[in-house]
């Protein structure tokens, strides 16, 4: 059941003190400009059950609506908007020992005459967007000297605005992610006190293309290089005698050569170092060379 305020006289007051119970989520539907005489419904919810949630406007500390539920969420309709009933909501709930939760991020209602034609919507460059790199949203009205207002279709909160001196509003948007892709539309409205709205724009799509920065496989290390300083000693300084397999396989070799620079030759064998053999600086064969 809602209870609305004929007056804010009339609504008990709230304390705001800092609340102890996480924030809930709010919404409106459907977003963007409200016409006058049309129909909005602020939702308000939380994951906990049999909540009562209080509804607020702009800065006001006293609640213009509240709703006991057994569920876990409430909604607020506002049937023939007007214009005041524009602003910016945030509900909060409390449960039934009287504990008060954190305020709702704020949700804006804008309610306004439709009566200017819808404004055209661009993206600059159209195509080939990557991420990391950038994107212009350009929104042209049909009369100059106007507020321009651009909304990401599913999301209600506005995401840019401007008031250019001409019919051209530009809406950059940097460093474009995964997040930055969809569909924009934008409007117009004048900025007298009793504001004209334009229709919304046809939507256009934000196509980004490529991979995350840092998500691309590295590329495979190249092989070892030995340093410059290190004596490399040719095949013929050596008569390499035949291999005692026997010998060999009683040997217990490492499962990993530890030095990439050195070959391990077993102390018991009597083999020497085979071609390629690498001997660091200060070994008997480097200073014989």
């Amino acid at each position: 059941m809602i209870h609305l305020c004929v007056t804010p006289t009339y609504c008990l007051f709230v304390c705001e003190s800092r609340g102890v119970l996480p924030q809930p989520s709010i919404s409106v539907s459907p977003g963007g400009v409200i016409p006058v005489g049309g129909n909005v419904t602020i939702w308000c919810w939380h994951q906990h059950l049999g909540l009562t949630f209080l509804l607020y406007k702009d800065e006001d500390r006293n609640y213009l609506a509240h709703t006991d539920t057994a569920g876990s969420e409430a909604e607020f309709p506002i049937t023939s908007a007007r214009r005041e009933h524009g602003g910016n909501y945030t509900c909060r709930y409390h449960d039934k020992s009287g504990i008060y939760s954190e305020a709702s991020d704020p949700v804006q209602i804008i309610v306004a005459e439709l009566s200017s034609p819808k404004p055209s919507i661009f993206l600059r460059p159209s195509e080939g967007i990557t991420l990391g790199g950038a994107v212009t949203v350009q929104c042209q009205g049909r009369h100059q000297n106007m507020r321009f207002l651009l909304y990401k279709v599913g999301n209600q909160n506005l995401l840019q605005d401007a008031e250019p001196a001409g019919d051209v509003a530009e809406f950059p948007i940097r460093n474009v992610s995964r997040r930055h892709g969809g569909n924009y539309h934008c409007s117009y409205r004048s900025k007298s006190d009793r504001p004209v709205q334009s229709e919304p724009s046809d939507p256009v799509e934000l196509v980004v293309a490529g991979e995350e920065p840092g998500s691309a496989s590295p590329l495979p290390k190249p092989p070892w290089v030995l340093p410059p300083d290190v004596l490399r000693l040719p095949l013929s300084l050596f008569s390499l005698p035949a291999w005692d397999v026997s010998a060999l396989s009683q040997t217990c070799l490492p499962a990993t050569n530890t030095d990439p620079g050195l070959n391990y030759v077993p102390q018991n064998t009597g083999v020497p170092a085979v071609s390629g053999a690498v001997h660091p600086p200060g070994s008997s064969l480097h200073r014989g060379s």
